[in-house]
C-alpha cells in the first residue's frame, strides 16, 4: 500500500544535507561506511534521490552483482539504501515513498542440509584451531580503530558534483550534466596524452602532426621514453592505434579520422570498456583506473604510482568539468 505524500516542510534541502542527517543516526562505527554507500548509489543511478524510479533500484543492484559481490552484501545494501529512503520520507525531503514491493530482492544459492552440516562444521574447526594457536597473539592485537568521521570538507566537495533539489525532477539539466561529465572526461584523457591545444587532433607519437583527416596517418614514430627508445603509429587527441582506430571505426560506421569521429570513437571505447556509465554519474575513480591498460599515460602521470596519478588526473578533470557546468 502507498503512502499518502507528506506535506510539511523539509528540515533540509538536498541531497547531500538528507544523507549528512541521516549518517548522523547511525553508529559512529558505521557513518563512513553508510556515507560512502548512498554517495555510490548516487552515482550509480546518475540521478538525485527525489527522481528515483524503480528500474533505477533494480540497476543499482545489477551493478553490485556485476561487480561480483556476495548476494548477501548486495541484501544489506539494499537495505540501507531502503531505509535512507524511508528516512527521507519520515522527515518530509521526500514526498513520497516507493512501495515496499518494488525494492529488488537477492537471494543465495540454496544448500542442501548436509552441506550446511559441513560447512559449519569445518568453520568451527577452523575457529578452534585459530583460537589454540593464535590466542595470545589475538589478544595481544590493538582493537581496531572506529572508521572516521565523514569531514566537512568531504561533505563540500561532493556537494560541487550533484544536482540541486530544484532540478532533481529536470530530465535537460541531467543530460546536460552527463555530457559535461564526458566532455571533461575527454579533456583529462587529452591532457594526459599530451595532445591538447589547436593541433590536439593532429597530434602523432612524439609530438609531431599530420595534415590530411581523411584516414589514420598510419605512420610509425620512434621516441625516448622512460630512458628506451618507443615506436608507435599512434596519432590524434586520444593517441589512436591504427589497429584501434580501424575497429572503432568499424564500430562507428567513421570513413575518416576527423575530429567529430576522433571523439565518437574516444567515447565508443569508454562504453565499450564498460565505464561510459560510471563517467556519466561522475564516478571518476573507479573510470580512471579501469581504463590504465588501455592508456597508460594515465598511469604515467603519477610516476606508475596509481594513487598520485588519480590525484593528478581528478585536478585536470574538476577544472574541466567546472568549465563545462557554467550556466547548468
Amino acid at each position: 500500500m502507498n503512502q499518502p505524500p507528506i506535506t510539511r516542510r523539509p528540515i533540509v534541502d538536498s541531497d547531500v544535507a538528507l544523507i549528512q542527517l541521516w549518517v548522523r543516526q547511525k553508529a559512529s562505527k558505521q557513518r563512513r561506511a553508510d556515507w560512502l554507500l548512498a554517495k555510490q548509489f548516487l552515482q550509480v543511478c546518475g540521478k538525485p534521490l527525489g527522481a528515483i524510479a524503480v528500474e533505477d533500484l533494480h540497476r543499482y543492484v545489477q551493478f553490485l552483482m556485476a561487480r561480483r559481490q556476495r548476494p548477501e552484501i548486495i541484501s544489506q545494501k539494499a537495505i540501507a539504501v531502503r531505509s535512507l529512503f524511508d528516512f527521507g520520507y519520515q522527515i518530509g525531503y521526500l514526498s513520497q515513498i516507493l512501495p515496499a514491493e518494488s525494492w529488488p530482492t537477492v537471494e543465495g544459492r540454496s544448500r542442501s542440509r548436509q552441506q550446511r552440516r559441513r560447512r559449519t562444521l569445518a568453520a568451527t574447526i577452523a575457529v578452534t584451531l585459530c583460537t589454540l594457536v593464535l590466542g595470545a597473539t589475538i589478544q595481544a592485537l590493538p582493537s581496531q580503530e572506529a572508521p572516521p568521521e565523514v569531514t566537512e570538507k568531504e561533505v563540500r566537495e561532493w556537494g560541487k558534483h550533484v544536482l540541486p533539489r530544484d532540478d532533481r525532477h529536470d530530465p535537460e539539466r541531467i543530460s546536460a550534466l552527463k555530457v559535461a561529465y564526458i566532455k571533461a572526461f575527454l579533456d583529462m584523457l587529452a591532457w594526459a596524452e599530451g595532445t591538447e591545444g589547436p593541433n590536439a587532433y593532429r597530434m602523432q607519437f612524439t609530438g609531431t602532426t599530420f595534415e590530411s583527416f581523411e584516414d589514420h596517418p598510419r605512420e610509425i614514430k620512434c621516441g625516448w621514453r622512460h630512458g628506451r627508445q618507443l615506436c608507435s603509429d599512434a596519432a590524434g587527441r586520444y593517441q589512436f592505434l591504427s589497429t584501434s582506430w580501424d575497429r572503432m571505426a568499424r564500430k562507428i560506421g567513421a570513413r575518416d579520422f576527423s575530429p567529430e569521429n576522433q571523439d565518437r570513437a574516444a567515447i565508443a571505447m569508454l562504453e565499450e570498456y564498460e565505464v561510459l556509465e560510471d563517467i556519466e554519474a561522475g564516478w571518476f575513480d573507479m573510470a580512471a583506473l579501469e581504463l590504465i591498460p588501455v592508456w597508460p599515460s594515465l598511469l604515467d602521470v603519477g610516476n606508475g604510482d596509481r594513487r598520485r596519478a588519480i590525484a593528478r588526473l581528478k585536478t585536470v578533470y574538476r577544472q574541466r568539468l567546472q568549465k563545462y557546468r557554467q550556466g547548468l
